[in-house]
């Protein structure tokens, strides 16, 4: 019949949802999996290039006290010669290995904006491609620093691509800053969000209390400061991001602003907290259930942990 046809159809439709949703569902593990491990690998990669950049750098040492004793001896040309050499090899090779670790330290960065893009309902994300656009041009700046050095013949040529590379290194550095600003702003972000899930719970832990006509005075009090410092935290977290988009800033104080707000919002969260914990306090000494409050606490004192680890 018409209508059990109907039916027929409404369940297939439903079964070919499902198998869509599921579909997705596997296509969001595989590029959030995709992504952390290009992260695992940026991150190996730099390991190795901070190791060869401590390797170049003791030699480095090794060459300027060489140096340094040989001009003690010998002035004049064999001196200069010398120096000419250094400059042209060991400093040569130093500033080579220092491009390296910091495009991998760049690599890196752009692996963990990635990870975190391929998550599901992350917020900002047009400051985040900003960001990568930001490490691309910086990228693009230390390869033309690269070919002048490997080009290089002279010691004021090398000189010359260490000083602008100094400089640049500041810059990028504070661009760094910035981007983990970025990636700090969504741990805290979820941790707020973990909090507010919470208030839910504790506004129903309350009405019980009261229905039962106990006294919540003292734990209505508590529930009020942990409500004002998650408020409070949640405001400092959009102020933080506004700081680090904030484009009529240099990088630099931009960074700090943004960062310090950060902190702060963190000793909001740790307040939070600490009332959490006089809030099963009080509920248990009521004798009431506070398993899923000490759950919530737990889970929530977990995702603070995460957004003050970076």
């Amino acid at each position: 019949t018409k209508n059990e046809l109907s039916r027929e159809q409404v369940k297939e439709t439903n079964k070919i949802n499902r198998e869509l949703l599921k579909q997705k569902a596997e296509q969001l593990k595989e590029r959030i999996q995709e992504a952390k491990d290009k992260f695992k690998e940026a991150k190996d990669k730099l390991v190795e290039a901070r190791r060869s950049f401590a390797e170049s750098r003791e030699d480095l040492r090794n060459k300027t006290k060489e140096v340094t004793d040989f001009c003690k001896k010998n002035k004049g040309t064999e001196c200069e010669q010398k120096k000419e050499d250094f400059v042209k090899t060991s400093a040569k090779t130093y500033l080579l290995n220092t491009i390296n670790k910091i495009e991998n330290a760049l690599d890196q960065r752009v692996a963990k904006i990635n990870e975190l893009l391929a998550k599901p309902n992350v917020t900002n994300t047009e400051v985040l491609q900003t960001r990568l656009t930001e490490i691309s041009q910086d990228k693009a700046k230390l390869a033309e620093f690269k070919a002048q050095l490997e080009n290089a013949t002279t010691k004021d040529q090398v000189k010359t691509v260490a000083a602008a590379l100094k400089d640049e290194w500041k810059s990028i550095k504070d661009g760094l800053e910035l981007s983990r600003g970025d990636i700090l702003s969504h741990r805290f972000e979820f941790a707020v969000e973990r909090s507010e899930e919470l208030q839910k719970n504790l506004d129903k832990a309350l009405e019980k209390m009261k229905a039962k006509g106990l006294d919540v005075a003292n734990v209505q009090a508590k529930v009020d400061s942990f409500n004002a410092h998650i408020a409070n935290a949640k405001d400092l977290v959009e102020q933080a991001r506004a700081k680090f988009a904030d484009s009529s800033l240099d990088r630099a104080t931009a960074a700090k602003t943004g960062h310090e707000l950060l902190v702060e919002a963190q000793k909001e969260l740790n307040a939070a907290h600490g009332d959490l914990k006089s809030i099963v306090s009080l509920v248990k000494a009521q004798k009431e259930d506070v398993t899923e409050l000490a759950k919530s606490k737990n889970e929530t004192e977990s995702s603070d942990e995460n957004a003050s680890a970076a």
